[in-house]
Formats: C-alpha cells, sequence, structure tokens
C-alpha cells in the first residue's frame, strides 16, 4: 500500500471541515424554523382556545336564554 499523499489529506480534510461547517449552519437554520414553527403552533392553540371558550360562554348564555 502507498502512502497517501499530503497534499490529497489536506484536501480530503479541507473538505470535510467545509461540509462539516454546511451541516453546521443547516442544522442551526434548521432549529431556528423549527422553533418558529412551534411558536406559530403555540399561537394557533392559544387563539382555538380563546374561541372555545368563547364558544362555551355563548353556549352557556342559549342555554340559560332557553331555560326562560
Amino acid at each position: 500500500m502507498s502512502a497517501v499523499p499530503e497534499e490529497v489529506l489536506k484536501k480530503i480534510l479541507e473538505t470535510f471541515v467545509t461540509k462539516a461547517e454546511s451541516i453546521s449552519t443547516a442544522l442551526v437554520e434548521l432549529r431556528a424554523a423549527l422553533t418558529a414553527l412551534n411558536n406559530s403552533q403555540a399561537q394557533v392553540i392559544e387563539k382555538l382556545d380563546e374561541v372555545r371558550l368563547e364558544i362555551r360562554e355563548l353556549a352557556t348564555r342559549i342555554e340559560m336564554a332557553l331555560r326562560r
């Protein structure tokens, strides 16, 4: 087996580091996107809960009006 020339090894390591940095950046961006999605979902859930409470209040008022 012949030894890998130093230039080839250097190029392989440079490529690895570049790809690792690219993957790291992509993961940071993905994390930010997931955080934003999670926050959006939390806002939707909050609004749905507000609507649910309003519907419950309306149903109670209708029920009370029907009993009169």
